[in-house]
């Protein structure tokens, strides 16, 4: 598959709590079909968030096989790629608010400027049900697609550069910024059950929130540092 050419990658992040927690994103020339299935990304590459690696954990303290999410990134020059396996025992689409069910957080942090009034902050939602919205809103400028498999659910994103940054934009190696995993689950209907943040306490403001690095390194994929 394309990840395992070196000069492609998803990411990976240090354990949680850490200053210099962060998320590093290498090049692909093949970008995946945003289509659910996550048969084109390397199975070894990624960082799962689960009770023990998030840094804030919200209601229950859910087992890996309940609530957890694996996550993988990789770039273009005009768009962004993300990919999620969430293991889910319970899958529920029940409710008019995207959080109150089993959804997953992907959070920009003023991109480009700093400035939290741009365009270029996003908290991106993607639900079991395909409903995706930014700060709520339905629909966003984003190409996703949530598929239900054997264990859970899985979700694919591409975002434009110019809707990262609210305006038109190449991606390119070298460039940060502050990015966020959230992950609800809710087992029963009604409000959710658990709330797993990767890092910080929540998936806006960006209090707390890890990096995102753009890169071409050359090499193999790096490993999880140990907690």
């Amino acid at each position: 598959d394309y990840l395992s050419d070196p000069q492609t990658l998803a990411f990976y992040g240090t354990a949680a709590g850490l200053n210099e927690t962060r998320v590093l994103t290498r090049h692909t020339g093949q970008p995946p079909a945003i289509d659910g299935n996550l048969s084109d990304w390397a199975s070894a590459a990624g960082f799962t968030l689960d009770q023990t690696s998030a840094e804030t954990l919200s209601g229950m303290a859910p087992q890996p096989d309940d609530a957890s999410a694996s996550l993988r990134t990789a770039w273009t020059l005009t768009d962004l790629y993300l990919a999620l396996h969430v293991a889910d025992d319970v899958i529920v689409n029940d409710s008019g608010d995207v959080w109150r069910d089993d959804e997953v957080e992907l959070s920009f942090y003023a991109v480009y400027d700093g400035n939290p009034a741009g365009g270029d902050t996003h908290q991106f939602t993607v639900n079991a049900d395909g409903r995706i919205t930014d700060f709520g809103e339905p629909d966003p400028p984003i190409e996703a697609a949530a598929r239900v498999v054997p264990g859970g659910w899985n979700v694919e994103v591409r975002i434009p550069s110019s809707t990262l940054y609210g305006f038109y934009n190449h991606l390119a190696a070298g460039q940060a910024f502050s990015f966020n995993l959230g992950l609800h689950d809710d087992d029963d209907g009604g409000d959710w059950d658990s709330y797993l943040v990767w890092q910080g306490t929540g998936t806006i403001g960006g209090e707390g929130f890890g990096a995102m690095f753009l890169t071409t390194d050359e090499g193999a994929i790096p490993p999880i540092p140990p907690p």
